[in-house]
């Protein structure tokens, strides 16, 4: 038998052919993108090249959506569902009805139902948590554990009453087949369908053949997911399981991600496992794990496994409280402008806070500064230029003599130049030029109608490179025809005012972004402004898991910096009636870690009674001269305070003596002998 050469397009083809047998599972899009990316790569370096989009690579949302897709008969569909996360104005438009019908005790119908405490706007949050809470709303003490575990944590409780709860779960169901009907489904009924298809199909998970599945970042892992490894193990092609994490960086509780699925993983799956611990980190220096790694040790809940730093020493560490957030502020953006000049890049640098509120007043302070910033933080779509001159580009169709709306857009054509680039003639003619298109555009065709409106849409970004606005398009363009696109920008006006995206491309500047933003980060510099973390809640000695989570979100935005971690934060957190000043819990441990006798933790302002001294002063300087202007005006004579409303009075002397000079000499005349 004749001997037959293997190539390497043969070898090549048998590792992509390996490859099919795996499943690889993580947690974002970005993290599967990256995943497939990185294996592709440590392939060729041995030799092999291989497709990377041909690797099984995939969130559990993703693998759930496949699922329900190939199913969704099953699961009530009359066709193929899609996501509605992504389009609010869908799922808003479905709700409303049913939310104005009967009207929902304790609900604000006082203002617009989708402003940000109106009707509509609670009514999809408490959908959305009734969803994925997986909670027995038929069971005695279910309402109060929903409000307790859910509600109340996500601050919506206030906002309604105990009879809406009962209202908004009867609705519920009604609100759910809507969506079915319409061939909508959230990305939380992801998960639970495809739980049931596999309910219904219990041979499928052997029919797609894989025999290795891995997890990435399984600490991020919710219940429901653990449900998906538990079928996994039970299924006969599958040989072997790896889930990788730290559960020191599960960060999304608010999630319903469950650090416990890998502290006591052998004991949830059921069957006996192999536990390996990898504690090398080739990020950060030895300065930055150790005061991260000191940190989260405070933790009961955990698996004591220190990070050691590969890099070994040669970063710097500083932690710093503030009185107020000016001068917080201006630390920070001081110690920028040092870095800048002694040769870092904007993009090398990093905020990190724990709220986008904190970013925005950076962002501010930056501008005074002259330092560029990038948010990287979601952003609210409707404030964006292009997006809202595109919304005026579509009143157009309704109102084609507005002059407005063509102004609008022309502005975000020019981004924002149009004054500089053209003459109030040249505007004049573009304006008339555009009316005159929509003026006739009723008696054209719908297909040029539409190609015309799409035309100009992308004539406002035609190198595509505002991300938010290309995303927008993109759900416009989802819409079957014309009309359809003009009704969901009008609704999209109405109901998207919170919506927000994120900006995944990298861009120059120094970036700002909140801690949860930053997992799977890193940059050279961070500045880790802590002033949000703490909370009164924390005061009573309860919510002991939310405290822990807080430190592994210190934790995981300390270790994005690879050589210089600022900390800085305000003292004071805030004033309690009851316990007076409250100061932040968590900018003390770091202090009593980095100086155990905490000799520069001085958490009320030594010049406090100076300065509050200095403003008394100024207070009683200013009453004093008051007092005196008040004892000026009174001192002026009378003559400018003569009530002209009284009867009858006294003449003054002045008044007197005026008097008297001008009758001097006269002589009286009368009509009477």
């Amino acid at each position: 038998m004749e001997k037959r050469e293997i190539t390497k397009a043969m070898k090549d083809a048998w590792v992509q052919h390996l490859l099919s047998k795996f499943l690889l599972i993580t947690f974002t899009d970005a993290a599967a993108a990256e995943m497939r990316t990185r294996l592709a790569g440590a392939f060729l370096t041995e030799g092999y090249e291989i497709d990377p989009e041909k690797i099984p690579t995939m969130t559990f949302n993703s693998f759930a959506m496949d699922l329900v897709k190939e199913f969704y008969n099953d699961l009530g569909f009359l066709k193929t569902p899609i996501i509605v996360d992504t389009n609010p104005t869908r799922e808003a438009m479905g709700i409303l009805p049913l939310i104005t019908r009967d009207k929902v005790d304790g609900l604000n119908y006082n203002v617009a139902v989708e402003s940000q405490y109106g009707a509509l706007t609670i009514a999809i949050k408490v959908f959305k948590l009734i969803k994925s809470s997986r909670i027995d709303f038929s069971k005695p003490g279910a309402t109060e554990e929903f409000a307790n575990k859910f509600l109340r944590p996500a601050n919506l409780y206030k906002y309604m009453s105990d009879q809406s709860i009962e209202q908004l779960v009867d609705l519920y169901h009604e609100y759910e087949q809507i969506l079915t009907s319409q061939g909508l489904l959230t990305f939380a009924d992801q998960e639970p369908m495809a739980l049931s298809v596999l309910d219904m199909h219990p041979d499928q998970l052997a029919k797609f053949g894989f025999e290795h599945i891995v997890v990435d970042e399984f600490q991020d892992s919710s219940d429901i997911q653990m449900e998906f490894i538990k079928l996994f193990a039970d299924c006969p092609t599958v040989k072997d399981i790896m889930v990788i994490g730290d559960d020191n960086q599960s960060i999304y509780g608010f999630r319903n991600a469950n650090p416990d699925n890998m502290i006591h993983f052998q004991e949830k799956l059921g069957k006996p496992v192999t536990s390996l611990l990898m504690t090398q980190n080739y990020r950060s220096y030895e300065e930055i794990i150790d005061l991260a790694n000191k940190l989260v040790a405070l933790n009961v809940n955990r698996i004591d496994k220190p990070l050691v730093a590969a890099k070994g020493a040669g970063g710097t560490v500083s932690v710093r409280g503030f009185y107020n957030e000016p001068d917080e502020q201006k630390y920070i953006a001081d110690n920028i402008k040092k870095l800048l000049e002694d040769g870092y890049k904007p993009e090398d640098i990093a905020i990190i806070t724990f709220s986008k509120k904190e970013l925005m007043k950076f962002a501010a302070a930056f501008s005074k500064e002259g330092i560029p910033w990038v948010m990287m933080a979601p952003v609210k779509v409707i404030e964006n230029s292009r997006v809202l001159a595109a919304m005026s580009l579509a009143d157009a169709f309704y109102e084609p003599e507005a002059t407005q709306s063509y102004f609008n857009y022309l502005v975000a054509k020019y981004d924002g130049k149009i004054l500089e680039e053209l003459t109030d003639d040249e505007i004049n003619k573009e304006i008339e030029e555009l009316r005159s298109t929509f003026s006739g555009i009723d008696n054209a065709a719908f297909n040029f109608q539409q190609k015309t409106f799409h035309d100009m849409l992308e004539a406002l970004d035609p190198e595509k490179v505002d991300e938010i606005y290309q995303k927008w398009l993109e759900q416009v363009y989802e819409n079957e025809d014309l009309p359809s696109e003009l009704q969901f920008i009008q609704n999209f006006k109405r109901f998207g005012k919170n919506t927000e995206l994120k900006m995944d491309q990298k861009y120059e500047g120094v970036t700002l972004t909140t801690a949860h933003s930053s997992k799977g980060l890193e940059w050279k510099v961070i500045f880790n402004s802590i002033s949000s973390y703490d909370s009164k809640r924390y005061l009573y000695g309860r919510h002991q898991d939310e405290v822990e989570e807080k430190r592994r979100l210190l934790f995981v935005s300390m270790t994005r910096a690879k050589e210089k971690l600022f900390v800085t934060g305000q003292y004071k957190f805030c004033t309690d009636e009851k316990n007076g000043d409250i100061y932040n819990r968590f900018l003390k441990e770091l202090y009593e870690i980095v100086d155990p006798e905490l000799k520069s933790y001085v958490p009320v302002d030594p010049m406090k009674a100076i300065r509050e001294e200095e403003r008394r002063q100024e207070r009683n300087r200013k009453a004093r001269e008051k007092r005196a202007a008040q004892k000026a005006a009174k001192a002026v004579d009378d003559d400018s305070n003569i009530d002209m409303n009284a009867k009858s009075r006294p003449m003054t002397a002045k008044e007197k003596a005026e008097y008297e000079a001008l009758v001097k000499n006269s002589v009286q005349a009368t009509l009477f002998s």
